[in-house]
């Protein structure tokens, strides 16, 4: 099992012990918390994510789950009773953290309405929201957030290097605009032959990765350098999709015309930005949500991937060899994956082993293109 986060300790409790209709808004830094939660869990915890990992785990453990991109109104699916009470560990994008709170405010003060109508009735109490996080992650400024802007009571307390804290009496039909829902187009300065759409929630959805522009530049020289013709093609961890959609502006077309694409990603919101960017594409394009393409069957001539190797605030080595190995898994037997990481980042030699050739193709601005056979 691996290392809890310290600032879920103070939620375990109520996710180990649940009285009352919750809702956890389960992030990627909530992994390893699902982890320390027993296999049945209680009917009255609920849970929504955006990552396929974390709603895969939460339905073995035998708890009630959404995964879309923190959509609130699907959770009458999945949840019969008012919510009293959500369960949230802050997230490192504001614009999510903001979103998750103005969702919960919404659902909570709905709630509080019908208690209030009925306070008459014994034990009637007031939804609550119980957040966690650390001081560099901004967490003191969303107190002021909660109990300034969404006009609501409460407050942190310190424990170490954390801060929790309880906050209720929600008001009512507060509107706000959230940045976090529109889907924009995305700043393409030096490619003027694409628009790629985007949106908060998507790692590094604001911009275009400079790793990813180096494997794409990569591609042509190492199809010839290879003398290879892929005709099936994985895109793993696609996330907005900017590798699958320059594919035909990087590879010579007679390759195109017989490429057939499987792009997939962990997070809902990357999948919603990548369905809506593979429009109009010259090849037929396959998007699946799933944890690191584990329950895809097909194998690949060719996989292209910019690895990610954080999990939430984390850095997660285990993220490393579950690529890894997912690579291996997917591979033609003279197939070939192409990956695009910080130069600083060392692989693990046993994965390694497992591969027939590993060669460092380039190394450039602070990145490393690596060729796995």
């Amino acid at each position: 099992m691996n290392t809890l986060d310290s600032s879920f300790t103070p939620l375990l409790p109520y996710l180990q012990s649940v009285e009352i209709s919750t809702l956890w808004v389960a992030d990627e830094n909530a992994l390893h918390a699902l982890e320390h939660l027993p296999t049945n869990a209680s009917p009255l915890l609920s849970l929504i994510t955006n990552r396929y990992d974390i709603y895969a785990l939460a339905q073995r453990k035998g708890i009630s789950a959404v995964f879309n991109d923190f959509d609130f109104s699907t959770l009458d699916t999945i949840i019969n009773a008012p919510v009293e009470r959500v369960i949230y560990r802050i997230s490192k994008e504001k614009a999510l953290t903001h979103h998750i709170f103005i969702q919960s405010a919404k659902l909570l003060s709905k709630n509080n309405a019908c208690n209030l109508a009925n306070s008459h009735v014994q034990n009637s109490r007031l939804s609550e929201l119980i957040i966690s996080g650390k001081k560099q992650e901004g967490v003191k400024s969303y107190q002021q957030y909660l109990t300034d802007t969404l006009q609501c009571d409460g407050r942190l307390k310190k424990q170490g290097l954390d801060y929790s804290g309880t906050f209720s009496n929600f008001v009512k039909n507060i509107e706000f605009d959230e940045s976090y829902q529109a889907i924009t187009p995305l700043p393409t300065p030096h490619h003027s032959h694409i628009t790629a759409q985007s949106k908060p929630g998507v790692f590094g959805w604001d911009k275009i990765d400079s790793g990813t522009e180096l494997l794409l530049q990569s591609l042509s020289e190492i199809i010839d350098q290879y003398c290879i013709s892929p005709k099936k093609l994985l895109d793993l961890g696609c996330g907005y999709g900017w590798i699958f959609i320059n594919l035909p502006y990087y590879l010579d077309k007679h390759i195109i015309s017989q490429l057939s694409v499987t792009a997939t990603d962990n997070n809902a919101t990357a999948i919603l930005c990548a369905k809506i960017n593979s429009e109009n594409l010259p090849f037929n394009t396959s998007l699946i949500a799933d944890d690191c393409a584990k329950n895809i069957n097909e194998k690949f001539d060719l996989i292209l991937c910019n690895p990610p190797f954080h999990q939430g605030f984390s850095h997660d080595k285990s993220l490393t060899n579950k690529f890894l190995e997912q690579i291996k898994h997917h591979l033609e037997v003279d197939g070939m994956a192409v990956l695009v990481m910080n130069e600083f980042i060392t692989l693990p030699k046993q994965q390694l082993a497992r591969f027939k050739e590993y060669t460092v193709h380039k190394k450039q601005q602070g990145f490393k293109i690596i060729i796995l056979k």
